[in-house]
């Protein structure tokens, strides 16, 4: 059983950042894209050993890591509370063109 609580609110800067580096305007949109990303992103154990996973691992800082439809999500440890997001740098599409799973 997880330990992740749920239902917690997005920051306003990722919801911010959904508009700015993803084109989702729509709160209630962003709000179920950023749900989606936390039940359903990848995590960085789903990943192999690659580049992409590396750089993944810089991300974490004792935050949690998930990758949704291209997009990097970084969560709070312990919710599902999304502090920002970014797409996958262009050196690593290839990564995750290939282990992405969304």
């Amino acid at each position: 059983m997880s330990n992740i609580v749920h239902r917690k609110k997005p920051t306003r800067h990722s919801l911010e950042r959904m508009e700015t580096r993803a084109g989702i305007s729509n709160k209630k949109q962003a709000e179920n894209m950023i749900k989606a990303a936390s039940r359903k992103g990848m995590s960085i154990d789903d990943f192999p050993p690659c580049e992409l996973k590396n750089y993944l691992l810089t991300k974490k800082s004792g935050k949690r890591v998930k990758v949704y439809k291209g997009i990097i999500y970084i969560f709070n440890k312990t919710s599902d509370r999304a502090l920002t997001l970014y797409p996958i740098p262009e050196e690593y599409m290839e990564d995750y063109n290939k282990y992405g799973k969304q």
